[in-house]
């Protein structure tokens, strides 16, 4: 974690049911209850928090009420959050509720020492007594106190469980500062690049784990990098709603992707190299010609963000998924819609986080933020297998630490790794569902997993600012 971390209260994540009132605003509100917090004022947390949620924020409320009288006498009176550089928007709105995104940073100062942090994240709002009040978010910003940082290290993880009599070493890599968003290996295997929040991408050597190069890619969050298919050229997607594609033997931009009217939050090579799909908070997916930057295509139909899009193996197909719950697959040449994907049983709608095609092309799977793992024949949208990591809480909410993350078949495709924001990564058999070992050692959650192209290391991205490379070859033979 940063020097300054900030501890993220297991508060629901929410479906995206929104409103509008009169007066009193949800972003007013919103902005109310984070300013609260930044001033340790347990009371007016209180004020500003739905009936629904006293219970779950009545502990930060005490734990600010006591910091407020006792650790601002440790500090010397000069400790100071700043939330001015946060931007609250409401995004939709459905009857006495409203989805608040919260977007910028929050900045800590403690005696000389600052710290900033970036910040995403949507807001459930409710009207109630006339008033809105915060009622539900992914996390929730409290100012913690100083923690050591992470130590570079190499290790026998001795929690992880075992399968075929087994124990999985994993490499740690750091040097992000900040979480690791996105993993993603040459096509040769030997390097692994990493994205991260500090808006770097580094390249690392697989066998040893030494960092090789590390590009200055965005300002600001680099949400997803890809490699083409012939290990030349790099891409990235970030918070400041472009695409870049970079020459990977030494770190030179050849293009900059403008189009987007919001964070892209995924980027993905076709097959053949020649084309780059690119998702975004604004509801596209979109196709780039790969050789000059232009825009291809627009793909529009999504209801809500796009989280994931994933190529057939093929190249005749792109997956596209997000917050609607739906997966379509998209005919890449003539951007129409040629199969859309939903589990016809749920109830609620269940963002998917990430999609993956099988090898041969033939099954699809996908995670979701309701803790759901789901593998489809994509020949006839027959629904093969459900898997549900964790139950959901009876109270309705969803934690954002119980969510699925992402997903990547091994390279024959009979294996599934799964990363989850409980800090866990799982490998499941693909044919059965049946859950063969879980990775553990990352401190907080994992984002992102790749499998390497020859199968044998697996590697993982996650919110403690570290990549990790599983040795799961010989468990998976």
């Amino acid at each position: 974690m940063n020097r300054f971390a900030f501890v993220f209260l297991t508060l629901p994540l929410l479906s995206a049911l929104t409103a509008c009132g009169l007066g009193d605003s949800p972003e007013k509100a919103a902005q109310e209850w984070m300013q609260a917090f930044a001033n340790l004022d347990g009371n007016k947390i209180a004020e500003r928090t739905c009936a629904a949620q006293q219970a779950n924020v009545q502990q930060a409320g005490m734990w600010a009420s006591v910091f407020n009288i006792f650790g601002q006498q440790t500090i010397g009176q000069q400790g100071k959050t700043d939330i001015s550089g946060l931007k609250f928007t409401t995004v939709s709105s459905s009857g006495n509720t409203a989805n608040v995104r919260v977007t910028g940073q929050i900045r800590v100062a403690i005696l000389a020492l600052s710290q900033t942090q970036d910040v995403d994240e949507t807001w459930r709002m409710a009207q109630e007594d006339g008033k809105w009040k915060w009622c539900g978010q992914m996390g929730a910003l409290v100012p913690a106190p100083p923690t050591a940082p992470i130590a570079r290290a190499t290790s026998v993880l001795q929690d992880s469980t075992p399968y075929n009599g087994n124990k999985i070493e994993a490499k740690t890599l750091t040097g992000h500062k900040g979480e690791v968003s996105s993993v993603a290996f040459t096509p040769d295997g030997q390097m692994l690049a990493t994205a991260g929040k500090d808006g770097t991408v580094k390249l690392w050597q697989v066998a040893n784990g030494q960092l090789v190069r590390t590009i200055a890619a965005h300002q600001t969050t680099t949400m997803s990098v890809a490699i083409s298919p012939d290990g030349k050229t790099l891409a990235t997607s970030s918070w400041d709603n472009t695409a870049k594609l970079w020459r990977i033997t030494d770190g030179q931009l050849l293009g900059t992707l403008v189009s987007h009217q919001k964070v892209i939050n995924v980027v993905s090579f076709s097959p053949d190299g020649k084309t780059l799909a690119t998702g975004s908070d604004d509801s596209t997916a979109k196709l780039w010609r790969v050789s000059d930057g232009q825009l291809l295509k627009t793909l529009t139909g999504e209801s809500g963000r796009v989280c994931s899009v994933a190529f057939s193996p093929d190249g005749n197909m792109l997956a596209t998924a997000g917050d609607d719950g739906i997966v379509r697959l998209w005919n890449p040449t003539d951007a129409q819609v040629l199969i859309a994907l939903k589990d016809s049983r749920e109830s609620e709608q269940d963002l998917i986080d990430s999609v993956a095609f099988s090898p041969d092309g033939k099954i699809l799977a996908t995670t979701s933020y309701f803790a759901k793992v789901k593998l489809w024949r994509v020949a006839d949208r027959g629904l093969l297998t459900t898997i549900t990591v964790r139950e959901r809480r009876q109270d309705g909410y969803w934690d954002y630490g119980l969510a699925e993350f992402g997903v990547s078949f091994s390279r024959n495709g009979q294996f599934l790794a799964t990363a989850s924001g409980d800090g866990n990564v799982r490998l499941w058999r693909s044919s059965t569902g049946q859950l063969l070992t879980t990775l553990s050692g990352h401190e907080g959650a994992v984002f992102a997993v790749a499998f390497s192209p020859d199968g044998n290391t697996l590697a993982t991205a996650g919110e403690d600012g570290t990549a990790r490379l599983w040795a799961v070859g010989s468990l998976l033979k």
